[in-house]
């Protein structure tokens, strides 16, 4: 009884906790939350850090894959800062998820060539292009950090560049407000890229992987529900050349205790139930029974099913089915009729 009176103060002090919990905990913002709508960002052509540089249009990116724009400190170098460095230490997850990152600062290409130098010095790889957006100069100030004004990054006042993160999604659409396009914090990037998509390399791979285990898994069962019978079918197909015999015992499961059934199918090139080939029938039936008991064994089994089929062309199937007691079989063979001992292994009862 005083257990249950522990019940209820208890549970008050596991609520009291989670309702401190929620309010005490800070909450993230997001800024993407406050965009009010989406679409298509400013384009830009930007030299990369290669030698000769090459020209990078963003232009021949969107609508192909996820982008994202990191603005950074030219002067400090991308080696410094702080979300290409985050980059660089997961540059497997960047590649795996088939982001392309841009790094996009003052920096000229020969800077941004030393800068990823020094990431390789520090065993890192480096999964984003750099970019160079020179500054503007004091005989043509307006001409400077075109691509950091498209995007919000260049402060007019000071004249300096401002630091900032953007993701483009595979839609080509970027978070945009009165002011722009809106930038994102590292750790709401770092949050969006976690939630990434399997590249296209291992889907095919899964799909080829996951084909050749249905086959593989198919092949088995096929193997493993027929091999029992094959010796007795094979025998069937050489005694009767173009017969097609399919050889299936066991017991129906939907009924369990029914007779343990032997069944043998033949195709034959006349009709089975007329009269005139009686003769012919009979000898087939003696000849399948002594084969069944070599090859197969019939001592597992109450009942010898014997289905002889006459397929016509355009016309119905002519067929007839024998059924022979084992028992009989036995009494009237005597001892001729026991399996032969190395057909004992397969004298095994499956379900049909």
């Amino acid at each position: 009884m005083q257990r249950r009176v522990l019940v209820l103060p208890i549970a008050a002090a596991i609520i009291g906790t989670l309702c401190a919990y929620r309010l005490l905990r800070e909450e993230r913002p997001t800024t993407v939350v406050a965009a009010t709508m989406k679409r298509q960002p400013p384009s830009f052509e930007l030299f990369d850090s290669e030698s000769p540089p090459n020209q990078v249009r963003l232009i021949s990116y969107l609508g192909r894959h996820q982008i994202i724009l990191v603005f950074f400190d030219g002067r400090l170098g991308a080696d410094r800062d702080p979300a290409l460095l985050w980059f660089a230490r997961n540059a497997k997850q960047i590649e795996a998820a088939n982001i392309k990152v841009f790094g996009i600062s003052g920096a000229l290409s020969p800077q941004n060539r030393a800068a990823v130098k020094r990431l390789e010095q520090q065993d890192l790889a480096a999964p984003f292009v750099l970019l160079a957006d020179p500054p503007p100069t004091e005989g043509a100030p307006g001409m400077g950090y075109l691509v950091h004004n498209q995007w919000g990054r260049y402060d007019r006042q000071t004249g300096q560049s401002l630091q900032g993160l953007f993701l483009i999604d595979r839609a080509g659409q970027v978070p945009w407000n009165e002011n722009g396009p809106v930038p994102m914090s590292l750790d709401d990037m770092t949050d969006a890229i976690e939630v990434k998509g399997i590249s296209g390399r291992w889907v095919v791979l899964g799909m080829f992987t996951f084909a050749i285990m249905v086959t593989c898994t198919l092949y088995l069962f096929w193997h493993l529900h027929t091999a029992p019978f094959r010796p007795l079918q094979e025998a069937l197909a050489a005694e009767y050349e173009g017969s097609h015999p399919l050889v299936q015992g066991g017991q129906r499961k939907m009924h369990m205790g029914t007779p343990r059934i032997l069944r043998v199918v033949l195709r034959v090139e006349f009709d089975p139930n007329d009269e005139g080939r009686k003769k012919t029938v009979d000898k087939m039936v003696d000849r399948i029974i002594q084969l069944a008991d070599k090859y197969h064994g019939l001592t597992d089994y109450d009942t010898l099913e014997i289905h002889l089929a006459h397929i016509r062309p355009e016309k119905e199937t002519q067929q007839r089915e024998i059924l022979r007691d084992v028992s009989e079989i036995k009494q009237e063979a005597g001892s001729a009729t026991r399996p032969a001992s190395g057909s004992a292994k397969f004298s095994r009862v499956d379900s049909i």
